[in-house]
């Protein structure tokens, strides 16, 4: 299929929701939600184990689940690379959603999406490796990712999340119709901010 390009999305009708969509979207890849999620998280600790043949070992998940893994465990890999994909998604979108001509509230809350998912998927990243590269705007040089690639504190992540997460909180909707559902609300993002906060006092 054919790639659409920034300038086609900003100039169309629909570009705003598509922008924001890509973000959602990401949300269900195999890299964020699947097996290397629950390799690390779920296999890793007492909740699961790896279940399936004895001799499939799910390329790492046997190790996850024996604590034998190292660096080389390819889970680590995946879910590093699809919450990064999904806060570059985010981040595009909040450089564009801002020059957007959208009605009335519509623009503020696809930034607060942007913003509330932006934090959720840093929020995975911070538990699982600690402090991780920061990313506070679009990448656009080579000299960009290498002063993006040094590696924040763990207590920077999650104010930089309670930044993103407060300025959701102001302008999400506190209910979500039933046509819109799974979309973030204002709750979605006040329960997210709890955890933060409860996370950043330990």
């Amino acid at each position: 299929p054919r790639t659409t390009t920034i300038d086609e999305l900003i100039n169309n009708p629909d570009g705003a929701e598509r922008l924001i969509g890509s973000v959602y979207a990401k949300l269900y890849d195999w890299n964020v939600h699947g097996f290397s999620w629950n390799g690390i998280s779920s296999m890793a600790s007492d909740d699961a184990d790896k279940g399936s043949d004895p001799g499939d070992t799910g390329t790492d998940k046997d190790k996850l689940d024996a604590w034998t893994f190292d660096a080389t465990s390819i889970s680590f890999d995946e879910v590093w690379i699809g919450n990064y994909e999904g806060i570059g998604r985010a981040t595009y979108a909040l450089k564009y959603l801002s020059g957007m001509d959208l009605p009335a509230g519509v623009k503020e809350r696809y930034i607060g999406e942007a913003k509330c998912l932006k934090a959720y998927f840093y929020w995975n990243l911070v538990r699982s490796f600690g402090g991780v590269p920061k990313i506070d705007r679009v990448l656009e040089s080579q000299e960009d990712i290498i002063a993006a690639s040094n590696r924040a504190t763990a207590e920077e992540i999650y104010a930089f999340m309670e930044q993103d997460l407060n300025d959701a909180i102001a302008v999400l909707p506190p209910v979500i119709p039933t046509a819109e559902n799974g979309r973030v609300s204002k709750a979605a993002a006040q329960a997210l901010m709890a955890k933060v906060l409860k996370k950043k006092k330990k």
